[in-house]
């Protein structure tokens, strides 16, 4: 018996299994020790899926000729999902634009047709955005088919299908590339810096929305740092996953910003101006460093 993993020929040893119902669900442990998902698998030629258990399950070993097996990574495969919600977003943002620009009088069918799928599509968003301000989830709910509204808005509609694809393409740059994106969102925050600076001094002079305006922009930025220094971590081809200076860096900076929150709740501006100018900024010159010699 040939068996194979993605089209790649492996070595399995055969041990006390007598038919393919047992061999399946060993390998399928195998995969998830080894941090990969099951998706599907080939026997002799023909997919599982084609048929029910009852009709492999019980199959003899001796009479498996190739076995093919598939499998991916999970962020891989969180990956490949994020590319196909911005499919679906680029499809229906070339709908509304067909609409509009044809006066009404094609498209209607297709933008009907396409947001009727919004429902899963939402719910596959909402796993990437969760809880973020303006998600495109909130954008695409606010979509509708209605002549009348469509003709009054198509064009704003398209305007936030532009909008959700730029979400969608970041989301997926961290995806690809999460080391180039977690240094370039370090070296954006030093550029922040001097603003930070002037952060616990606003709070003293009564400038308040000048302050929590660039504190916002520091917590987007950190939202992405998190997010690019979790996929690097987990990602299959990443040296930083057993990088144990990274991790610390990234304990130190997540204790500071949990003492920057207590501040901000007890308004202790000296801790706050401590923190922003004197304490975050080595951590994160620190993580950069340490990140660009992987």
């Amino acid at each position: 018996m040939e068996i194979f993993l993605n089209d790649e020929p492996i070595d399995v040893s055969i041990q006390e299994e007598k038919i393919l119902g047992e061999l399946v669900v060993g390998l399928k442990e195998w995969l998830s020790e080894n941090s990969l998902i099951f998706l599907g698998l080939e026997v002799n030629g023909t997919s599982i899926e084609e048929s029910s258990p009852s009709d492999w399950e019980s199959m003899a070993l001796d009479e498996v000729r190739t076995l093919h097996i598939w499998a991916n990574h999970p962020l891989l495969i969180q990956q490949d999902q994020l590319k196909l919600l911005l499919e679906y977003t680029v499809l229906l943002g070339s709908s509304f634009e067909e609409y509009g620009q044809s006066g009404g009088k094609r498209g209607i069918e297709q933008v009907e047709e396409i947001l009727k799928e919004s429902p899963g599509i939402l719910l596959a968003l909402d796993r990437f955005f969760p809880g973020d301000s303006a998600t495109p989830q909130e954008l695409l709910r606010g979509f509708s088919y209605d002549t009348q509204i469509l003709n009054e808005n198509w064009d704003k509609y398209l305007d936030s299908c532009r909008t959700i694809e730029l979400l969608l393409q970041s989301r997926i740059r961290e995806y690809e590339r999460p080391q180039d994106e977690a240094i370039g969102t370090l070296k954006t925050i030093h550029t922040l810096q001097g603003s930070l600076s002037q952060v616990s001094v606003q709070l003293q002079g009564g400038k308040v929305d000048q302050a929590l305006l660039t504190i916002q922009h520091l917590v987007e930025l950190l939202q992405k740092l998190a997010r690019t220094m979790g996929l690097l971590k987990n990602h299959p081809s990443s040296r930083a996953q057993d990088d144990f200076k990274i991790q610390e860096a990234g304990e130190t900076l997540n204790t500071l910003l949990e003492e920057l929150v207590q501040g901000m709740e007890n308004n202790d501006v000296v801790l706050i101006g401590d923190i922003l100018e004197y304490e975050l900024p080595p951590v994160f010159e620190r993580l950069q460093s340490l990140l660009e010699d992987i």
